[in-house]
């Protein structure tokens, strides 16, 4: 073939291609996201939604450690469909948030190199072992992190073409947005904010309504969260429990990281929740070798806008490297938890600047014939190759299944009424009505280091005749404190000899 022909040639293959390799991603996402079991927190974000669905106050009717908007967000979903079916359709939402968070990075990408990078970038994030599990799940921090990228999309497109006057709000907004989801995304918007002020400290008084507009766009959506709780109150005493719970009650909840601590590294050994089989197989063998080369072409395009001729677009550079630095940083020294799911914004980033160091070799090797063939039977070998790892990841995950989740669900609304309150220590119930302002967490692990102690627990089951506690299989009651337990295991049984279920004796 002439090379005139390849040339055009080689765009439409790669284009037919990248669609070929997206549908094969996605419908193994899309599978793994309706038949994988539910994690408690699923359940319990799915409780919560249900409360409010129904008119119940968080923050005031019962206490949360996190932004409650991912609950708001979820809520509608129960006008459609009741019963077992929230568990599909929910995960079915959630799948649409990661095919949400693989289009911003498409997005990203052509805001900040104007190529296939970010065509790339998606096909590696949806390929990544791990933390990819994580993604499949029902949780906020999917939803927080689409909605930072939205914002850095606004904000590079911004920076870029400073005529987009609005765009500093709206990437201000977007910003503001996922931090009231959740604010695991802060190290994202913390560089946004420095890189914002760095850019204007350039010229000062010409971009001092820039400045001024992306800070009022952050703040709007904190206020409106405050505020919508606000008007929710119904006395002094509970605009007191607000701010509490706002404030200090989050930080002394996470003071239970004491008792459970993780190393950083812990899930990058050998795991077959996330590399579909237990020792040092190829699939983390290629997690592994993608992650060091995402860190390390982040960790160096954090630094060209120092060297002389990498002035150019400087603020982006320094806004996209610099939230990815951030996000492992915070991971690895600042965070409390390390659960996997805190992964997910390093992840993407990883995924970006790698497909950023595999564009920049395919640039490269564009200078003579033989490195571009190289390149070219490189990329021919990774086609056939990759999809086997991908394949023997996901294949036996298909039967971790939520067969049981389901089964649970449609026996306790079988068997219970739905006006009944339940204590539902996991979240697996979703339906029932709580006896007390906490549930669905092991609340008696944190329960100490409260400056506010919580309601008497063996009170409020019997003012409300509580006849069923469910703990699961995680046996949640043993968290509880220890007069709670006894009182507890005093007065409740097993139902039907089944210890996930406890039943009132009286």
């Amino acid at each position: 073939m002439r090379p005139a022909r390849f040339r055009v040639f080689l765009p439409v293959f790669l284009s037919f291609l990248s669609v070929g390799i997206f549908g094969v991603l996605l419908w193994g996402k899309y599978q793994l996201a309706l038949i994988r079991y539910f994690d408690a927190d699923e359940l319990a974000y799915l409780h919560w939604a249900h409360n409010v669905f129904i008119g119940v106050r968080p923050y005031y009717d019962f206490l949360s450690n996190v932004p409650t908007i991912f609950w708001y967000v979820l809520a509608p979903l129960y006008f459609f469909v009741d019963g077992a079916n929230i568990l599909s359709v929910s995960r079915l939402f959630g799948f649409i948030l990661q095919v949400g968070i693989a289009v911003s990075l498409i997005a990203l990408g052509k805001a900040w190199r104007g190529n296939w990078v970010g065509i790339v970038a998606a096909g590696i994030f949806l390929f990544l072992p791990l933390p990819s599990d994580k993604l499949l799940e029902v949780r906020p921090d999917n939803l927080a992190i689409l909605l930072a990228l939205i914002g850095m999309v606004i904000h590079v497109r911004t920076l870029r073409d400073q005529s987009k006057i609005m765009g500093w709000f709206m990437a201000g907004v977007f910003y503001g947005l996922s931090l009231i989801v959740l604010p695991k995304t802060v190290p994202q918007v913390a560089v946004a904010i420095g890189v914002t002020v760095y850019w204007w400290s350039e010229r000062k008084m010409a971009r001092l309504a820039s400045l001024w507009r992306f800070v009022m766009g952050m703040v709007a959506p904190l206020f409106g969260f405050v505020g919508l709780h606000l008007i929710q109150a119904r006395s002094i005493h509970e605009v007191n429990m607000l701010m509490y719970t706002l404030t200090k009650f989050p930080f002394e909840v996470n003071r239970i990281a004491e008792q459970f601590m993780m190393q950083p590294d812990l899930f990058f050994y050998p795991n077959s929740v996330y590399y579909g089989a237990s020792g040092w197989t190829t699939a983390l063998f290629v997690n592994h070798t993608i992650w060091f080369i995402g860190l390390l072409a982040g960790i160096i395009r954090l630094f060209t806008p120092f060297i002389p001729r990498g002035r150019k677009g400087a603020p982006v550079e320094l806004l996209i490297a610099g939230t990815t630095i951030a996000y492992i940083v915070s991971f690895v020294w600042i965070f409390t938890f390390r659960h996997a799911q805190y992964l997910i914004p390093s992840a993407i980033f990883v995924a970006l600047f790698a497909a950023d160091a595999a564009l920049y070799l395919w640039n490269w090797s564009g200078k003579n014939r033989l490195s571009r063939g190289a390149m070219i039977g490189l990329l021919l070998i990774l086609i056939i190759w990759l999809p086997q790892v991908y394949i023997s990841v996901n294949a036996p995950k298909l039967s971790w299944t939520n067969a049981e989740d389901k089964r649970l669900l449609v026996y306790a609304l079988s068997t219970i009424s739905k006006d009944a309150y339940v204590l539902d220590l996991v979240g697996s119930t979703i339906y029932f009505k709580d006896p007390y302002v906490v549930c669905c967490v092991p609340f008696g692990q944190w329960e100490p280091y409260l400056s506010r102690p919580l309601p008497n627990l063996p009170e409020a089951l019997s003012r409300t005749h509580t006849k069923y506690i469910y703990q699961g299989k995680l046996d949640r009651v043993t968290t509880l404190q220890r007069d709670d337990r006894a009182y507890i295991f005093t007065h409740y049984i097993p139902a039907n000899g089944n210890s996930s279920l406890l039943i009132r004796k009286d």
